[in-house]
């Protein structure tokens, strides 16, 4: 009973975005639904026993016609409504109600923290739920009117069998009573085959994405990858079909025991009610009639039994959908309940962290003891070497995570108690590797700001040497980037997407910026004038800047040296340097390097 329950929980929650967005619709779908598939199955039954009947009573042509087209417009008008109905209603509420569907799948995702994208089953679950969500809650519209529609259908044959020969219901129900039993067993075998096979299915899907995303298609065709990740799907296949071939024997025993079941009671029924008509206690109208409805009274109930199979099937996907909804994220609001701080990005942030400590989930990597005070408007500068905390801190102060010791001030309060969404805008970020998205190369540039004044665009781009890319295909500001939709789209060097990257920050304020080796596919002398370009625009915010080169940073007013998850050393330039330590040792190499 516990099980049933939960799958109607589980119906009435895919049921659910239907039922919320279009109620009017659904209530007469399922009216009209349920009706109608009744009046064309009784009519049907009706229509055999009468016209027998009245050529066994010998009644004229005309009343025989008469009867014929009285009973076919009972049987056939509704089911022409009902499909006009699915072409001029359905259709459509389909579409806006997956549409909605869609919708509110990406702004879950959109709330959910940062934490889960470094899970990898989190990202079977959300492309899984962008699959299935909408049509498992089609297939759930669909399944409750299945229910209505077998309800009034077997209640009416139920009611019109019993009026003549109650034997027959009850020999139809015993018999589809052990049926179902045989088939809830064959159920539960399917769905304990589905638990085996979903890890393996889990690494099909992972298989599917590395060859239809575009992120890795130069590896496939330029390195091993494909033999690697083909092997993976080889050995996901091999053990679907081994569990396949372990399941086959129950299964089929299953659905032989079912058919066997259905062939007897077919015979049981035929043979009672030729005795019937033998002792004269029924006509030949009436035998035909009962036959008519026995058999689809049993075919109805079978169905009613395909529904439970289904809502099982359902229900299993059901609980996988719910995975990715049920997320609960402690720094993304699901909604603004107007009780957070706002923020000012119109003044650059004083920023602290103190005594921060963090640590990734099935990671030794940790920051200890973590300790930056950077005053309104100053420029510093993180450096260190590859996995020494700096991109961490990064997404620290961009709070995508929340530390586990200490805490982040800005302003002097604590990062956690402003809107996470407000205080987000008012900090720009330029990573090594920014996104270019297939928009026009205005909206590239509009990622931070709400609109773009006449010219501004193209100065920007002036200021940050992106004019040349306006040369390309004699492009504009409203040119499409990437050839994702327009195969003359416009591309990019490792180099200009990081300028474009640069030059998104120049079109907002903010009261923080954080460039996180936002210059490193640059040259260095190219990358130094860049840098500049970026500490005088941004003269008054707060700016953290994060680089290998250490000669791009040398005028921050501090340094912060961090190795192992510590700050090792902080000072200026000329402070460190003379100081002889790790970061003397480090710069000096480096300028050896460009010198040779």
């Amino acid at each position: 009973m516990r099980a049933f329950w939960k799958n109607v929980e589980n119906i009435l929650y895919l049921f659910k975005p239907y039922w919320k967005y279009n109620r009017r619709e659904m209530l007469l779908f399922i009216i009209v639904g349920s009706f109608i598939p009744a009046i064309a199955t009784v009519g049907s039954v009706v229509y055999q026993q009468s016209i027998i009947n009245a050529l066994s009573d010998g009644k004229s042509l005309s009343y025989i016609i008469a009867l014929v087209l009285w009973l076919s417009m009972i049987i056939f008008l509704p089911q022409f409504v009902m499909e006009l109905y699915d072409i001029l209603v359905s259709a459509v509420v389909l579409d806006e109600t997956d549409a909605v569907i869609r919708r509110d799948i990406y702004q879950k995702a959109k709330n959910t923290d940062f934490r889960y994208f470094d899970d990898p089953k989190f990202y079977d679950d959300y492309t899984w739920t962008i699959q299935e969500r909408a049509d498992k809650a089609a297939s759930a519209r669909q399944l409750v009117l299945r229910f209505f529609s077998l309800l009034v259908t077997i209640t009416t044959l139920i009611g019109i069998i019993v009026a003549q020969d109650w034997v027959i219901v009850l020999i139809t129900v015993i018999s589809l009573f052990i049926s179902m039993r045989i088939g809830f067993r064959q159920n539960q075998v399917f769905f304990k085959k589905r638990e085996e096979t979903l890890a393996s299915y889990r690494k099909l899907n992972y298989v599917n994405r590395i060859f239809y995303m575009r992120q890795w298609a130069a590896d496939l065709k330029t390195t091993h990858l494909s033999r690697a990740v083909l092997h993976m799907y080889e050995e996901a296949y091999t053990s679907i079909i081994k569990i396949t071939k372990k399941y086959r024997g129950v299964i089929a025993l299953f659905s032989l025991s079912r058919w066997m079941m259905n062939f007897l009671i077919q015979v049981l029924i035929t043979i009672y009610l030729s005795y019937q008509i033998l002792q004269g206690r029924i006509l030949i109208g009436s035998f035909v009639g009962l036959l008519a409805a026995s058999g689809s009274l049993k075919g109805n109930l079978g169905q009613f039994f395909d529904f439970i199979k289904d809502s099982n099937q359902l229900s299993f996907y059901a609980d996988r959908l719910r995975q990715f909804e049920k997320l609960e994220s402690t720094i993304e609001p699901e909604t603004d309940n107007g009780e957070k701080r706002s923020v000012d990005s119109s003044k650059p942030f004083d920023v602290e962290l103190k005594d921060v400590g963090f640590s990734y989930p099935n990671s030794e990597f940790k920051l200890e003891h973590v300790n930056i005070h950077i005053h309104s408007g100053e420029k510093i500068a993180i450096v260190g070497e590859n996995g020494g905390g700096k991109s961490t801190l990064t997404k620290l102060l961009l709070r995508l995570y929340d530390v586990k010791q200490g805490e982040i001030l800005i302003n002097g309060v604590n990062v956690r108690e402003y809107d996470v969404y407000a205080f987000r805008d008012a900090v720009g970020i330029a990573p090594q590797d920014p996104n270019i998205y297939a928009l026009t190369l205005r909206e590239n540039l509009m990622l931070y700001a709400d609109s773009l004044g006449n010219g501004e665009g193209e100065e920007i781009c002036r200021k940050i040497g992106l004019e040349q890319i306006l040369g390309k295909g004699r492009a504009t500001l409203d040119s499409q980037m990437t050839r994702e939709f327009d195969e003359s789209g416009m591309l990019l060097s490792g180099g200009e997407r990081q300028k474009l990257a640069l030059a998104r920050l120049l079109c907002s304020d903010f009261g923080l910026l954080i460039l996180d080796e936002p210059t490193s596919a640059l040259d260095p002398i190219a990358e130094y004038e860049l840098n500049q370009l970026i500490f005088s625009e941004a003269s008054v915010t707060t700016t953290v800047i994060i680089s290998h080169r250490l000669s791009s940073v040398r005028d921050a007013d501090r340094i912060y040296l961090l190795g192992g998850g510590r700050v090792l050393e902080e000072g200026s330039h000329e402070e460190l340097m003379a100081r002889g330590g790790k970061y003397y040792e480090m710069f000096t190499k480096q300028s050896e390097y460009y010198v040779k």
